[in-house]
């Protein structure tokens, strides 16, 4: 359930404006996860599968996958001195919009995320209910030349504190 009805129309409002709009979930991707049944059409597919019609049925509403459509589906490289000091065998994979970070930290998956596909994106805003993910997020930014006041390559994280209520 969304904690805000205004969340679809929100988004939907930004990609008509032609922002780039994606989700950024700490879930695990397929490899990790079992199967899931959407009941709603009788079919077993993968958690990231899932995890999109879910979103995108008719009772949210939210399409992530017009932000970069010429991606449907892949694997993210994360660096292999992080994967091999944390002993990470699993990726973080992007599926129509929607990132699946494996449980990996979401600044280290963003990074990576924008090293291979957004290297052109001057403004990023990230929102999230957990504050450590916002620091993460902001010091991957700062490492990649984002700060608040560079209009050319400018962040802002924005703790979200509804979603703890």
């Amino acid at each position: 359930d969304l904690i805000h009805d205004t969340t679809p129309q929100l988004i939907r409002d930004l990609q008509e404006k032609e922002v780039k709009v994606i989700a950024l979930t700490h879930n695990l991707s397929e490899k990790e996860t079992m199967n899931w049944l959407d009941s709603t059409q009788g079919e077993i597919m993968p958690f990231y599968q899932f995890r999109f019609r879910q979103l995108a049925q008719e009772k949210i509403g939210i399409d992530f996958s017009g932000a970069f459509p010429n991606i449907e589906h892949t694997y993210l490289s994360i660096s292999t001195a992080f994967s091999t000091c944390f002993h990470i065998s699993r990726h973080p994979c992007f599926y129509k919009g929607i990132i699946f970070t494996n449980t990996i930290s979401k600044g280290i998956v963003l990074s990576a995320f924008l090293d291979q596909f957004g290297s052109n994106l001057n403004l990023i805003i990230f929102i999230d209910d957990q504050l450590p993910q916002n620091i993460a997020v902001a010091k991957s930014l700062e490492k990649m030349g984002y700060t608040a006041n560079n209009p050319e390559r400018r962040y802002f994280c924005l703790h979200y504190i509804a979603a703890q209520h």
